[in-house]
């Protein structure tokens, strides 16, 4: 390793012309101050923190005059947000795409300035590495939940190799960053088509052959005459996570596998769950619990202040591939259907759209500060729309593929961020040469 020089990053900010802030505090940004609007300027707080980049999915906004009001706290391109509580590793790099945007309560902002010693990307990728993280969390104060200021923050030590190595080191990490994205792009677009494919049939029943249809009654409204509005207690079964018995290694009836959480379930809406961590448990009377393709993982307890409980994921053969055994957490269920009425695709996408729709509040209720799903109310109370076997076999035929070819990019993903997890703290810390690195050999087969 290169005995390259350290300096802290307060240092760092201040040869560049730059500092390290903190966000505005609770009294200067209150909760009257958000507005719905989806032209607001957004403002950063750590949920709001994804792979680091900005997430906008549920981020809050304020309008044009708070914004004004609160000028000092507008990021700038090349910028840091940091969480400065809770997950106090969890960081964002401000690109020009992500403009205008403000750094919220629960974060600090890193101004690295113009003219420093490290060159942006560089230290976009430091902060994300365990050398940062590691310090931070070490230094955090508080019992129940760690904090962070902006003294802390400063007196981090930064790693400063030569120029040349830092700008390698950033358009390496920059590469298979720009190939995730791109994955992720085209995941969003193939769930967007079999969505739409959905809600044109499902929904709005403009199905093949919808033209010559007759409508009628039904607990859903009118629906085709030849389709059937079918409770869901009678199209699934379903079984709650968790509940296996005593751990052991010796019961003939064990088995050791991954466990699902709800906060596992990606954001999009099929992606990919062979990122889950690998939290591997000896079980016993855990194989009747096991997920099958087919099979949906339901989140029944958790949620979010602004998101509902109820988030659903399809379980597609790939994804059992990837994790081998793998069984729903205590918060989740696991859905199997029982009927082949009804496929696992239309099922999922029916979820779905009444998560994103948010009727599913409807069966939701609060104890003790989370969030419940009452399913078996909505077993009772909620309807499937259910078309001919015919149809309903062209649907699949055509959601299927879209399907499977999401589940691949996600692997793709996967082997990606595996790669740049791996080249991170490699290169933030001189134990490689990249300047002899072959990129296209070191991500041939995985984008």
């Amino acid at each position: 390793m290169n005995e390259w020089p350290t300096l802290t990053l307060g240092e760092v900010c201040r040869q560049g012309g730059g500092f390290v802030r903190t966000g505005p505090f609770g009294g200067q940004l209150h909760q009257s101050d958000y507005v719905d609007d989806e032209a607001g300027i957004p403002v950063v707080m750590p949920k709001d923190m994804t792979n680091g980049r900005i997430d906008l999915s549920t981020i809050a906004r304020i309008d044009q005059a708070t914004s004004a009001r609160l000028a000092a706290h507008l990021v700038t391109e090349g910028d840091i947000i940091l969480s400065r509580r809770g997950d106090v590793g969890r960081s964002a790099w401000v690109g020009k795409a992500d403009l205008p945007a403000l750094c919220g309560t629960g974060s600090i902002r890193i101004h690295p300035g113009s003219a420093g010693p490290l060159d942006h990307s560089y230290l976009r990728y430091f902060m994300r590495s365990r050398c940062a993280i590691d310090f931070l969390e070490g230094q955090a104060v508080g019992a129940t939940m760690p904090n962070l200021n902006a003294g802390i923050v400063q007196s981090l030590p930064v790693i400063v190799p030569p120029i040349d190595r830092q700008r390698a080191a950033g358009a390496i990490l920059g590469t298979i960053e720009r190939l995730i994205e791109k994955n992720r792009r085209q995941i969003g677009l193939l769930e967007q088509m079999a969505q739409a494919i959905y809600r044109e049939w499902f929904v709005k029943f403009r199905y093949p052959g919808h033209e010559h249809a007759t409508f009628v009654d039904s607990p859903l409204g009118p629906i085709p005459s030849d389709w059937r509005a079918i409770a869901t207690r009678d199209v699934v079964a379903s079984y709650i996570g968790g509940g296996w018995g005593s751990e052991t290694e010796d019961s003939t009836h064990s088995v050791r596998a991954a466990v699902i959480r709800g906060t596992d379930l990606p954001k999009s809406r099929i992606g990919d769950l062979s990122t889950v961590p690998q939290r591997f448990h000896k079980v016993s009377n855990a194989k009747s619990r096991l997920l099958n393709a087919g099979d949906i993982v339901m989140e029944v307890s958790g949620g979010s202040n602004d998101q509902p409980v109820g988030r659903a994921f399809l379980v597609s053969e790939s994804t059992v591939r990837r994790l081998g055994p793998v069984l729903p957490a205590s918060f989740c269920k696991r859905i199997v259907l029982k009927t082949q009425l009804v496929s696992p695709e239309a099922f999922y996408f029916d979820l779905l759209e009444i998560y994103e729709s948010r009727e599913i509040t409807e069966f939701e209720v609060q104890s003790t500060g989370i969030k419940n799903f009452q399913f078996e109310a909505f077993l009772d109370k909620h309807y499937v729309p259910v078309p001919s076997p015919t149809l309903s076999e062209e649907f699949v035929s055509r959601v299927r593929p879209l399907f499977e070819l999401c589940q691949d990019l996600g692997a793709s993903i996967s082997a990606l961020s595996k790669i740049r997890d791996m080249l991170l703290p490699k290169l933030v810390t001189g134990q490689i040469d990249v300047s002899s690195l072959d990129l296209d050999a070191l991500l041939e087969g995985v984008a």
